[in-house]
């Protein structure tokens, strides 16, 4: 789904690089963005941005928060504009050269059972990074234990 920039009341500079927000905690996720990496080596227009980093700014990313990045997808376009969900893997492979799979994914009969299928495994990938924090592996960083700790007060 496609967002205008949270900050209206803000000026957005265009930005000229597609940037892609990923957790940087998680394993899958890093293994799918190091190939991506791979792939827009020789490009200047994308730009990987790790929100577990504790230098993450979700100012310099129009806007776009840690707690909202860790609940699903977000690709932060050229202008400012937001993609999340589906639509951010769609922008994210399209940015990286793998526009044909984007498309592919977009089909009318595969597009609606693949954003379904995003869905739960966003839901599945965040429950599965607060699991980190219950292990007796300290594997939790500050900033997930306090969204998992935000996140149980508030149900």
């Amino acid at each position: 789904m496609l967002c205008t920039n949270l900050f209206k009341g803000e000026s957005v500079e265009p930005n000229q690089k597609t940037k892609v927000l990923y957790d940087g905690e998680c394993k899958l996720c890093k293994v799918e963005i190091s190939g991506l990496k791979w792939l827009t080596r020789k490009k200047a227009d994308v730009e990987f941005v790790d929100i577990a980093s504790p230098d993450y700014k979700p100012s310099l990313f129009s806007g776009v928060t840690y707690e909202q990045a860790m609940k699903e997808m977000h690709v932060v376009g050229p202008q400012g504009q937001i993609y999340t969900q589906g639509d951010a893997i769609r922008q994210m492979y399209r940015a990286s050269g793998l526009g044909w799979l984007a498309s592919l994914t977009e089909l009318p009969w595969l597009k609606d059972a693949c954003d379904r299928l995003y869905i739960r495994f966003a839901h599945y990938r965040l429950q599965k990074a607060f699991s980190r924090c219950d292990s007796e592996s300290n594997r939790c960083s500050i900033k997930l234990h306090n969204l998992r700790n935000k996140m149980r007060n508030s149900s």
